[in-house]
């Protein structure tokens, strides 16, 4: 018997276990904390959703299992982690602390990558976000609901980013006055933005996963092949440009966010070649031809949001991402437009 005081034995007794039971826990989440549960034959994963970030959590998984749902009974081949009821047939539970539980059968033989390792495993990673959305192209997106209200509204993030240019804080302004002008100048992704929202009959909104990367991926332990997509928490309605965008900024960069040596920070054109190769094999023949003329600036687009974010943050006194030192922000946010630069060389502008 392992007890854990994080997991309150009526969240165990609502999904039909008791404390004779072996708890783990995955440290990789940053947001949600997650929980493996034995015994016997037995294993699933528990999650309890951070309901600081996702204030409706509830949306979260009524999207899913509609989507899971959908998949069943449409019988496309894609695999989604089953999710697991409570012995009072609920797909959540609220313990007595206002706490928010879920839970998914164990995929088995599973593992987790966090970094990209060569080219063909780019190309299976997109491959994979690019079959979701095929194989959601007839799921109405409107039956879905935003988890993240205006996630990726570049448009409010730009004024966001103009707000805190305003009202941030004086010195922090004088600091990254360059950054600031560097940010200012590209406001033609906003443009370009604007215009994907405003003509719904070129751009549809879709279902998409939101937090594409590979660190949200299963991968078979042994033969390393891909198995699913896990971390669904984002899932709901947006733009053609949301999930390949977060596969260029996370999978095709040379180095992660956090590197603050600039020479080891750019886009690997290898790596961004089979993203979108193995992206657009997938759903070349689901998106429309405007979205496909525009889905190599996906990246772009993203790497530019989160440069406003971190900018954003870092004039605002670092009120929203955990900093561990004090540019943390900031040098997040060069670290970001330097990806971006090089991005840029790789594919300029065109639209």
């Amino acid at each position: 018997m392992n007890k854990n005081i994080e997991i309150p034995l009526d969240v165990l007794q609502a999904f039909g276990y008791d404390n004779n039971v072996s708890i783990t826990q995955n440290g990789d989440g940053l947001i949600n904390a997650t929980f493996f549960i034995e015994k016997a034959n037995s294993k699933i994963v528990l999650q309890k959703i951070n309901t600081n970030v996702f204030t409706n959590a509830k949306f979260i998984q009524s999207n899913y299992t509609k989507v899971y749902n959908y998949l069943q009974e449409t019988t496309q081949i894609f695999l989604l982690p089953k999710p697991v009821f409570t012995v009072k047939g609920e797909s959540f539970f609220i313990d007595s602390t206002s706490g928010f539980w879920r839970g998914f059968n164990y995929v088995p033989d599973s593992t987790v990558k966090h970094f990209i390792s060569n080219a063909t495993e780019a190309y299976a990673v997109a491959a994979l976000f690019g079959r979701l959305l095929k194989v959601l192209d007839g799921f109405p997106a409107q039956d879905l609901q935003e988890t993240i209200p205006q996630f990726h509204d570049l448009h409010l993030r730009y004024r966001q980013f103009e707000n805190a240019v305003k009202n941030g804080d004086q010195q922090r302004k004088l600091d990254a006055a360059s950054l600031i002008e560097s940010l200012k100048k590209r406001q033609n992704y906003v443009e370009l933005y604007d215009t994907i929202v405003e003509q719904k009959d070129k751009f549809p909104l879709r279902v998409l996963h939101h937090d594409a990367k590979i660190g949200n991926i299963l991968f078979d332990k042994l033969t390393g092949e891909v198995l699913c997509a896990v971390d669904f928490d984002t899932l709901m309605p947006g733009y053609f440009f949301s999930d390949f965008g977060d596969l260029v900024r996370a999978s095709a960069c040379s180095a992660g966010e956090e590197e603050n040596d600039l020479s080891k920070v750019f886009i690997n054109q290898q790596y961004f070649d089979a993203l979108l190769k193995g992206y657009l094999d997938e759903t070349e023949n689901i998106l429309t031809a405007s979205e496909r003329s525009l889905l190599v600036y996906s990246g772009h687009l993203l790497i530019y949001m989160q440069c406003l974010r971190f900018t954003t943050d870092y004039l605002s006194g670092d009120i929203y991402y955990k900093t561990s030192y004090i540019n943390h922000n900031f040098c997040r946010a060069i670290n970001q437009i330097t990806l971006l630069e090089s991005l840029e060389r790789l594919v300029p502008n065109q639209f």
